[in-house]
């Protein structure tokens, strides 16, 4: 609506109108600021990852395959019992040392009776087996064995031996060499160079049972 002053100006008289266009301009700045701002929020979001072949997209329900475990933690293949066993060098060594050692250890050592009687008597023990004379100086005697529990009258003596091994064997009877025997006349009997008693002159109520010697292995002969 248009009017004039009294001056000749025109003047234009603005309604309502004009404000309603005011208030559109003001509506579509503040749009297209609302517009550029979300533009530039959505440009700095980080990007969604790729989706994998196959899979059709955000709304796909197909579960994920697990990863594979690492190789160090693979379980092994259960061994072929028909194979061979694979045995390592060090393996067969150890396994001789411990057979010599077990053969070490179960090994019996060699004693010599002679040795040890020498070895006894050099320091002056002369018990035991070391009463005896060394193997092959004074060979055993055969003669009436004498059972332990038998009292031998006067005269008579156990002669105790061993063989060349040092095992003792049963005692045999003797003449005491301290005692003299006589016949009914009182002379003297004559009695043998080894003082073993005969069957012949054995004492009353001893039964006679003669000691049967083993034979004595053949030795080799000393290296001069």
């Amino acid at each position: 609506m248009a009017s004039y002053s009294g001056d000749g100006v025109r003047v234009v008289h603005d309604g309502g109108a004009g404000r309603i266009v005011r208030i559109l301009l003001v509506a579509a700045a503040m749009v297209a600021v609302a517009t550029a701002l979300a533009i530039v929020l959505i440009r700095r979001a980080p990007m969604p990852p790729p989706q994998p072949a196959g899979e059709t997209g955000p709304l796909s329900m197909a579960p994920a395959e697990p990863a594979p475990p690492p190789a160090a933690h693979e379980p092994r293949a259960p061994a072929d019992p028909q194979a061979a066993p694979v045995v390592r060098a060090v393996d067969k060594l150890r396994a001789r040392r411990r057979a010599a050692a077990a053969a070490e250890a179960g090994k019996q050592p060699e004693i010599d009776a002679r040795e040890v009687i020498e070895y006894l008597r050099a320091r002056g023990d002369h018990t035991g087996i070391a009463a005896f004379e060394p193997p092959g100086t004074d060979p055993p005697k055969s003669g009436i064995i004498v059972p332990d529990d038998f009292p031998l009258p006067d005269g008579y003596v156990r002669h105790h031996q061993a063989d060349d091994d040092g095992n003792q064997l049963p005692a045999i009877l003797m003449f005491h060499p301290d005692f003299e025997f006589v016949d009914e006349s009182g002379a003297p009997v004559a009695l043998p160079e080894d003082r073993v008693v005969p069957a012949e002159l054995a004492p009353s109520g001893l039964p006679v049972r003669m000691l049967d010697l083993p034979k004595a292995p053949s030795r080799p002969a000393p290296t001069p």
